[in-house]
C-alpha cells in the first residue's frame, strides 16, 4: 500500500504535469491522512470547485488513516536537518510510524523528496 500526500492526489484530481507518473499506482491500494482531505478539498475550493465530486471519488478508494498523537509527536521531534513544513511533517511523520504497512510515499513535492529519503523512506519515483 503506498501513502499518497495532498500533492500527488491534487496532481492525479486537476491531471497536472507529472501526475501521469503515478497512473499506474492507482490501481493499488493507497493511503492518506486525514490531512490530505482538509489540504485537497481546500485547494479544490479556490482552484476548481467543480472537481469536488472526483475528490470525493478518489478519497472513497483510500483508506484514510487519521491523525494520531504519535504521528504528531513524531513530527514535532524531527531535527533541523529534516526541512518540512508542517503539514508535511505529518505527512512525513505518518508514513514513517507506519513503516511496516505502507510501501512508501507518492509525493510530487521535492522538497518532501529529499527529507523523506534522508529518513530512510522509500518514495515513489517511476523514472527510478
Amino acid at each position: 500500500m503506498w501513502y499518497f500526500d495532498s500533492s500527488a492526489i491534487l496532481g492525479a484530481i486537476l491531471q497536472q504535469k507529472n501526475s501521469d507518473l503515478i497512473e499506474d499506482l492507482l490501481s493499488q491500494d493507497i493511503c492518506t491522512s486525514r490531512l490530505s482531505r482538509v489540504e485537497v478539498f481546500r485547494s479544490i475550493s479556490r482552484l476548481a470547485p467543480e472537481l469536488r465530486q472526483v475528490g470525493e471519488e478518489f478519497f472513497a478508494r483510500c483508506a484514510v488513516i487519521e491523525m494520531e498523537r504519535t504521528f504528531l509527536k513524531r513530527a514535532e521531534e524531527y531535527s533541523q536537518e529534516i526541512t518540512l513544513k508542517s503539514a508535511d511533517a505529518i505527512h512525513v511523520a505518518t508514513v514513517e510510524c507506519l513503516q511496516l504497512l505502507i510501501s512508501g510515499i507518492v509525493t510530487l513535492d521535492k522538497q518532501m523528496i529529499s527529507n523523506a529519503k534522508r529518513l530512510g523512506i522509500k518514495v515513489y519515483e517511476p523514472a527510478a
